[in-house]
């Protein structure tokens, strides 16, 4: 066990608890909200990395922030899609998740944006505690409060190994409906690779990211396909990180004993490196219920 910022962090090969360990609701939001939803978190999410603490924040700056912050209130970001078959298989835990609803006259699935608070806690754990590079956030592709951004949650680049990484978040009530909703995800990880180089990695907006190398990027431009690059780039591997962050009570060694249940795919007949978190809260509805009337204050601050 080694501690981060305000966890415990339990490992086992390359599954990770990330354990705050206050048992009341209050204390545990108060300690992830202080760490996670800092100006300077705040402002590299709204991709402005040049943030100096010693300099009093600006009117463009306080904008930034209270954009970003916006995202994240529940009541305004409601996405709703009609229900595929495709998801048949786990719509019992869609609805335990209170994510699919009936209008009367089909299914539809409510896409959670409580969701991007998970994503934006994953975002900070690949950033500070990994040392990943984030390529492009994504959250600032959304161009409506309604809209959901395409493909992966995270797009990163591990500089030490040469590796992109695509990362996958679920907020869920329980970690068992989180590693179910993980593995259909999974299901369709192939195709949203190729999606995800077709449409974000090749875009053009990528030629001015400083985190890619310039070789890298060349040979982006210059490849049809994900698998022509993976050849043309001779990429010995592929970084899966997967995240979920969910409710319930649970013993460390239970969690990471659960984490198994990933059921890691090989893709592109590429190695494919997981890295699989858990961070547990103790309720979901609650957790995400005094985060967000934080962030309400805290925009009204």
């Amino acid at each position: 066990m080694e501690c981060f910022e305000c966890f415990e962090v339990h490992k086992d090969c390359e599954k990770y608890a990330f354990i705050e360990v206050s048992n009341d609701i209050i204390k545990q939001v108060d300690s992830i909200f202080d760490w996670a939803f800092t100006d300077e978190k705040m402002l590299r999410y709204a991709d402005l990395p040049n943030f100096d603490e010693s300099i009093v924040l600006n009117v463009e700056k306080r904008k930034a922030i209270f954009i970003s912050l916006k995202k994240f209130i529940d009541n305004k970001n409601i996405g709703i899609v009609p229900f595929d078959e495709k998801y048949k298989d786990i719509l019992k835990t869609l609805k335990e998740e209170e994510l699919v609803f009936d209008d009367g006259k089909k299914l539809n699935i409510r896409k959670d944006k409580i969701g991007k608070i998970g994503e934006f806690i994953f975002y900070n754990i690949l950033s500070d505690y990994f040392k990943f590079n984030c390529i492009l956030n994504k959250a600032n592709l959304i161009t409506s409060y309604n809209m959901s951004v395409f493909g992966m949650d995270e797009l990163f680049y591990c500089d030490k190994d040469k590796m992109l990484l695509f990362g996958e978040s679920k907020f869920c009530k329980s970690l068992e409906n989180g590693i179910e909703l993980i593995n259909k995800s999974l299901d369709e990880y192939e195709d949203r690779l190729n999606d995800e180089y077709e449409l974000i990695l090749s875009n053009n907006i990528l030629s001015s990211s400083f985190v890619l190398p310039d070789g890298i990027k060349d040979l982006i431009k210059k490849s049809f396909t994900f698998d022509e690059f993976l050849a043309k780039a001779n990429v010995q591997s592929i970084g899966i990180p997967i995240f979920i962050m969910h409710g319930g009570s649970y013993k460390v060694s239970d969690i990471l004993s659960k984490l198994e249940g990933i059921k890691k795919r090989i893709f592109h007949e590429t190695n494919c490196k997981y890295i699989v978190i858990s961070m547990p809260v103790i309720d979901k509805a609650s957790f995400a219920a005094y985060l967000t009337s934080k962030i309400g204050e805290r925009m009204g601050g």
